[in-house]
């Protein structure tokens, strides 16, 4: 087997082994073995697949890709799963089934990077099915009657986006040939009705899994009902795969004057209303976690942007720089839980918190400032790459509503700095350190500085080379 080969495909075989080792030291051994055996081999599959990345030409290996962004992005996914165990650590060893939480998060991250690196859409659909059915059951471990609820919710939804991703399935199959992109690329060019409207079905299916809107109903009560630590990764991971797998398929349509046009126009509505819905309904919100929900469908918008110019690179630096400040909002959360016991999870409970923990504090400003878009955060080079590549393309309004909602998202997420730094703290309150999901939080928040701030001191090429395609 040669190196290339190697490099391709030893993130899923980490990622595979982390499902299994974590199974078998939660049944064998303990809890903390089988979440941090996971957590390792996980950031073993990061690594190897941003190697990747880095090495490899972008190439179509059969039925998924290598290279570039093929690469890039399961690495993000990988990195979702990694924080996610990290930082929930503590959560997952004190709860029964801990053990067999961790394995879902590596599963559903095995799941979601196959779907953001197939070139094939029935692996695609078994990819983000596998990250699906991981999601279900992780919202269902917090044992609670809300939990309870949205997952099932959840999955009912799932259910039928699942059965309409089939549908669209079999309107490519329609055409004759494969399903692979190549097949769809050669078949999009006829203009076919069958596959025009395998194309809308696909759309469908897909804008659910990344809960845009008008697909989102499944999201807020997911997020919030889900732990925190759950949370962090099902924002992140599942996110990015269904994102990454609509930029793929889209990039094979673009070049259809059929088809193309059509595919655009329907992304594009979904982007301008998720954009549009979700950062209004976000600053009516009172509870954290759910705000954090709401804003994710604004923030799958943005990236949509770019996928309705057929630009998938851009879509996953823009869904990517929202993955790892979603993870570490949502850690906070937990990290707020244990700092504060008596927190009620609304975000004028957060008051005053900065007084007495200042460093996290600043962690969580960090990934509220990035998941704005402020300069220089990794998320404003994220945002810069979707509304740069849509003014490329000639639609500069698109990308003046995407600033415009990037504007108004600085009212929600400005109100958790104001609740954390200028609101007195109740007189009396018992108070904990924030734990591992404090100091997780504090280095995501590090990373995003840093990172964000490398574009400025050696330029963007190394990013537009990470993402290739």
């Amino acid at each position: 087997m040669s190196t290339e080969s190697i490099l391709a495909f030893a993130p899923y075989v980490l990622a595979v082994a982390a499902a299994l080792l974590s199974l078998v030291s939660d049944a064998f051994a303990t809890r903390r073995l089988a979440v941090w055996s996971a957590a390792a081999l996980l950031t073993g599959a990061a690594v190897a697949a941003f190697v990747a990345a880095w090495k490899l030409a972008p190439a179509d290996l059969g039925i998924i890709g290598a290279g570039g962004a093929f690469s890039a992005g399961p690495a993000l996914v990988f990195l979702a799963g990694v924080i996610s165990l990290a930082g929930g650590a503590a959560a997952f060893e004190s709860r029964p089934q801990g053990g067999a939480g961790a394995a879902l998060i590596a599963l559903g991250a095995l799941g979601a990077a196959g779907a953001a690196a197939s070139t094939d859409i029935v692996a695609t659909f078994l990819a983000i099915e596998t990250a699906a059915l991981a999601a279900y059951a992780l919202v269902a471990s917090a044992r609670t009657r809300p939990g309870d609820e949205a997952a099932m919710k959840y999955f009912v939804q799932g259910a039928v986006a699942a059965a309409i991703f089939v549908l669209g399935i079999a309107a490519v199959l329609a055409m004759g040939g494969g399903t692979s992109l190549a097949h769809i690329n050669a078949a999009s060019k006829l203009g076919a009705l069958p596959l025009i409207g395998g194309v809308v079905m696909l759309i469908v299916a897909l804008s659910f899994k990344a809960g845009a809107f008008p697909f989102h109903s499944w999201v807020p009560d997911a997020y919030q009902s889900a732990p925190a630590e759950v949370s962090a990764f099902i924002a992140a991971g599942p996110k990015l795969g269904a994102v990454a797998a609509l930029g793929l398929t889209g990039l094979a349509i673009g070049g259809s004057k059929e088809v193309g046009p059509i595919w655009a126009t329907l992304v594009t509505v979904v982007a301008v209303a998720s954009i549009v819905f979700g950062n209004l309904a976000a600053l009516r919100q009172t509870s954290y976690t759910r705000m954090l929900a709401y804003s994710g469908i604004g923030q799958a918008g943005y990236a949509l942007l770019a996928v309705a110019v057929f630009a998938p690179s851009a879509a996953v630096i823009a869904v990517g720089t929202y993955a790892l400040g979603a993870s570490a909002a949502f850690l906070a959360a937990s990290a707020i839980r244990r700092a504060r016991p008596t927190w009620d999870g609304s975000i004028s409970g957060m008051a005053g918190l900065a007084a007495r923990e200042p460093v996290f504090c600043a962690a969580v400003a960090v990934a509220m400032l990035s998941l704005t878009g402020l300069p220089p955060l990794l998320g404003f080079w994220g945002k810069l790459q979707a509304f740069g590549t849509v003014v490329g393309a000639g639609k500069w309004w698109l990308a003046a509503i995407g600033v415009l909602g990037s504007v108004v998202s600085f009212g929600y997420y400005g109100g958790v700095l104001r609740s954390l730094y200028f609101t007195d703290a109740p007189v009396e309150e018992e108070t904990c350190r924030p734990g591992i999901a404090g100091l997780t939080t504090v280095i995501v928040a590090g990373a995003i500085l840093v990172i964000g701030a490398l574009p400025l001191i050696i330029g963007s090429q190394w990013m537009v080379r990470l993402f290739a395609l």
